[in-house]
């Protein structure tokens, strides 16, 4: 059981880490120096923790009012607040902001298209975590 919740916790590490990297790189690029990837890892682990935690206050509090259009105008201030998060890590102007979240999710998006080729071809049965295809290991 416990070395379970090692596991979890060493994926979540990993998984934290990897998806700080789009951001760092475009940081990089809107930033310059004043990008370093501990700002990065931090505005992955706190960008979204604000921007849905907005996203759900303001789903929870506009509703009442005006219904389901709540969701729409909820999403829309939970990306501002985001791309705020964003400039204010990184020491750039809102539009710098919004270039870093523009051009990280392009980054993800190749990486994604990358990963998703390569897997793509594989032949069937083959497990690249197990050994190789019907090797008998669980």
């Amino acid at each position: 059981m416990a070395l379970s919740a090692l596991y979890v916790i060493i994926g979540l590490v990993v998984a934290w880490i990897v998806i700080s990297i789009p951001l760092y790189l475009a940081a990089k690029v809107v930033a310059g120096r004043r990008a370093t990837f501990g700002k990065a890892l931090l505005a992955s682990l706190i960008g979204p923790v604000v921007e849905y935690l907005f996203l759900f206050v303001f789903i929870l509090f506009l509703t009442p009012f005006i219904g389901v259009a709540a969701i729409p105008i909820a999403l829309i201030l939970a990306i501002i607040i985001l791309i705020y998060v964003y400039a204010s890590i990184f020491s750039t102007s809102w539009l710098g902001g919004l270039g870093i979240a523009i051009i990280s999710f392009i980054i993800s998006f190749i990486i994604i298209g990358i990963f998703s080729a390569f897997f793509t071809f594989l032949p069937l049965g083959t497990s690249i975590f197990h050994g190789g295809p019907r090797s008998g290991l669980p």
